[in-house]
């Protein structure tokens, strides 16, 4: 069974400068909606829903890149672009929700999530309290930081997906200069995560 390929490409776009050109890209507005690959570009939308081969890529400079596929098929596959506003209106679980209602068995979903903001440097105000709740939001020296990630693995885990299905990466995007981030550099340069669908094997790599 075919698997999706997926790249998370940072400063460092030499070796995937071509895919990064030729990849479909949404016009990505820190909302919830998703939009199939079978639309005619240009789309305004957060997520992906794939349903062909191809290159597909989502752009981030700290906001988080997920990818939602199941292991028994091709498609659909999601790739999703999910900031706090896009985490707010819950727009990961609405992609897993979609994979389990187009048929997907949940203990068979898999899911990755790309390098960006974690909680040592998501600093962010205090209405954040409200918005996700003290198991996201913690607060160190009088500032609040927020875990992007710890809320969409429970928004997956609600949803029967398994945790050791859940690839995270540890990587920061505020911490680490390989990266480009907004909250550091007040960069308009972004992050690619490049999924490509209609190859022999999951692969991912970052650079």
């Amino acid at each position: 069974m075919k698997q999706p390929t997926i790249h998370f490409v940072g400063k460092q776009q030499d070796t995937f400068v071509k895919s990064v050109q030729l990849a479909r890209y949404l016009n990505q507005e820190h909302g919830n909606t998703i939009v199939s690959s079978t639309n005619v570009d240009p789309a305004v939308g957060d997520a992906w829903r794939i349903l062909g081969p191809g290159m597909f890529g989502v752009k981030v400079a700290d906001c988080l890149g997920v990818v939602l596929w199941e292991t028994s098929r091709e498609f659909p596959v999601y790739a999703i672009h999910s900031g706090w506003r896009g985490s707010k209106s819950g727009i990961v679980a609405k992609c897993a929700q979609e994979l389990v209602s187009s048929g997907a068995d949940p203990l068979n979903i898999k899911a990755y999530f790309s390098p960006s903001a974690q909680a040592c440097c998501y600093e962010v105000g205090a209405e954040f309290m409200d918005y996700f709740g003290t198991q996201f939001v913690v607060r160190r020296n009088g500032t609040f930081y927020f875990d992007n990630i710890a809320y969409n693995v429970a928004a997956l885990t609600d949803l029967h997906i398994q945790a050791e299905n859940i690839q995270q990466s540890s990587v920061c995007t505020m911490c680490n200069t390989q990266f480009h981030s907004y909250r550091r550099e007040g960069t308009s340069k972004r992050n690619v995560l490049l999924v490509e669908v209609g190859q022999a094997s999951v692969e991912v790599t970052h650079h």
